[in-house]
Formats: structure tokens, sequence, C-alpha cells
């Protein structure tokens, strides 16, 4: 059994004004996947993220936008935003992050009504909330 893995091409540039203990970063980045086959298509993804720090506090917000990697017109765009902070305590580092995607697709009607006039497909909108909390000693 043989999964492709795409080829990823990145570009993409930090900017950080600030000391190391007091900061602001601004991330930006572009990914485009490759793939060879005829099930997948190429398809890009664009990061965008902002981290402000001051003392042992940090801030992060984030989105995210990324095509469909399937050769379809039913599934639209995946669009993720995402937030979370982090404390550092001595050497414990605990972190904690959310974030919210929403996509809209097309989906074929399980239970079609006799006669029905309405398209063969409906409209799905889907949403997610992901939270990640971690703990990690520097040593």
């Amino acid at each position: 059994f043989y999964i492709e893995k795409p080829e990823k091409l990145k570009i993409g540039f930090n900017h950080q004004e600030g000391s190391n203990v007091n900061y602001r970063l601004f991330s930006f980045e572009i990914i485009k996947n490759i793939f060879e086959n005829v099930i997948y298509k190429d398809y890009f993804k664009i990061n965008l993220g902002i981290e402000y720090a001051k003392h042992n506090r940090v801030l992060r917000t984030g989105i995210s936008y990324k095509e469909s990697s399937f050769q379809t017109s039913y599934l639209s765009p995946l669009t993720t935003f995402s937030f979370g902070t982090s404390r550092e305590i001595n050497n414990l580092i605990f972190d904690i992050a959310a974030s919210y995607s929403y996509q809209k697709y097309k989906y074929h009607d399980l239970f079609p009504a006799q006669d029905d006039v309405r398209p063969d497909f409906d409209n799905v909108h889907e949403s997610s909330w992901s939270l990640i909390s971690t703990i990690s000693y520097a040593f």
C-alpha cells in the first residue's frame, strides 16, 4: 500500500521587534504541496501569526487558510483561527491554546425524497474547536 507524500515548497518570513524577553513577532508563511498522482491536486496553505511576549508571559494568535487537496469542487477551503498563551515559572513552561476551524462543503443527500425539486447535494457547514495544553521542563 503506497501513500504519496507531497513535495513541499515553503517560503516565509519572521520579523521580531524587541529583546528576547520583551518582543513582538510577526510570521507569514506560504506552503505549496505538489502531488504527482491524479487523486490529489496541488494546493496552497497560507499561515499568518502574531506573538507578543512580556517577561515570562506570551500571547499568540494566528490564522490559516488551506485549499482543498481533492480533485473535487464540493470542498471549500479550510480556515482556522488560533490563539494561545504560555507562562514560564522557573524552568516549567505552561502552554494552552485553542483553535477554531470552519469549512463548507456539499454532501450527497442520504435520504432523498421522491419528486424532490431540491438539488442532489446538501450544503454542510462544519466547524470545530480544539483545545491543547502542555507542560514542559527546560533543563
